[in-house]
């Protein structure tokens, strides 16, 4: 019969590797492109993303209304050689650009990657939020898990989010930090965060922000 003391050493050499199991860093991915030439004047460049599937940002005026235009991102499906639409975002309204990142464990080689974290940064005269979305590799549409209204509270207001994000999962739940001080965006408040002070958890599929506790 194993003792006490003996579980007390077995718990304490595998706790270690039971916290690392449980959390998981996120990196940012480039990927590579591939030329689509029948959409090349509505869209700026497309990333594949998995085999036979690749994404672009896109603008199509003709489909546009007054409540949902501008930019969008466009899943596109290869078949038989030639791609055709098969997902596309609401407008990003009246943002000038809209730059995707892919963001994939760490640990894990992008091409051996599946389930995709897309973040989309807007911006106008400077960057005012990113959504969030992931991309299953189950075929199915990408879902939304919300946006993040924060700006950097840097001197130049040009500096883009992205770089100082920390992603990860943490037992089993999607988390998003940022290194650097933040402003927060609304139209009832603006508010100032230091590095580090607040952090977006997935909560039943959606992004909920949580204060930091120091």
């Amino acid at each position: 019969m194993m003792t006490v003391q003996r579980l007390l050493f077995l718990f304490g050499v595998c706790l270690p590797f039971i916290a690392l199991a449980s959390s998981e860093s996120y990196k940012s991915v480039e990927l590579p492109g591939v030329e689509i030439p029948v959409y090349e004047q509505q869209c700026s460049s497309f990333e594949i993303y998995q085999e036979n599937f690749a994404l672009g940002m896109c603008r199509f005026p003709d489909r546009d209304t007054d409540k949902n235009y501008g930019w969008r991102f466009v899943i596109f499906e290869q078949q038989d050689s030639v791609w055709k639409e098969k997902f596309m975002s609401s407008g990003f309204m009246d943002a000038y650009s809209v730059d995707p990142y892919f963001f994939s464990p760490q640990n894990v080689e992008p091409e051996k990657h599946t389930d995709w974290l897309l973040i989309l940064e807007s911006a106008a005269e400077y960057p005012w939020g990113i959504d969030v979305y992931t991309l299953p590799s189950d075929d199915a549409k990408p879902v939304k898990l919300g946006e993040i209204p924060i700006i950097t509270a840097s001197e130049d207001d040009g500096d883009s989010l992205i770089p100082y994000l920390d992603v990860s999962h943490n037992s089993g739940h999607l988390e998003i930090s940022v290194g650097i001080d933040t402003v927060f965006l609304s139209e009832k408040i603006t508010e100032t965060y230091p590095a580090g002070s607040v952090k977006y958890v997935e909560k039943q599929g959606k992004l909920v922000m949580e204060r930091i506790k120091p």
